[in-house]
């Protein structure tokens, strides 16, 4: 008895799940979305990094780009995993190594790995802008 992977495609090499491949994004547009109707309750200035003895010594103003800067950052991260993730699957079945099948499905999951980790760091990103902008004042 065989089992069929739910990666596979008759088309093409592994591939997950679509709402995967989004879900950084929509999480990375959440985080927008609360800055964005938070705005009035962002404090003019926030600390951004303390030094040694625990005193802030840089600090970030309420502007769009010191506000949206974490999930600006999350964006590009998940989108360069995303290129990476897209990258290991279309070389799936280059792998002269393995067997096709082996391939195949190491492919897959090392694209889901990819994906896990791009939605745990958007999770983050989105923390960091949140934590620092709306909630230290």
């Amino acid at each position: 008895m065989t089992t069929t992977s739910p990666y596979r495609s008759k088309s093409g090499p592994a591939r997950g799940p679509s709402w995967v491949r989004i879900l950084p994004f929509l999480i990375l547009l959440l985080g927008v979305i609360v800055l964005t109707l938070k705005w009035g309750d962002i404090p003019d200035y926030w600390p951004v990094h303390w030094g040694i003895n625990g005193q802030p010594d840089r600090w970030s103003t309420t502007t769009p780009r010191g506000v949206f800067l974490p999930v600006g950052a999350g964006f590009l991260l998940c989108c360069f995993l995303g290129t990476v993730a897209w990258l290991v699957r279309m070389s799936a079945g280059r792998r002269r190594e393995l067997w096709g099948e082996t391939a195949t499905e190491i492919a897959a999951l090392t694209t889901e790995l990819v994906r896990s980790i791009e939605i745990g760091l958007a999770i983050v990103f989105v923390y960091i802008a949140l934590a620092s902008d709306v909630y230290s004042g």
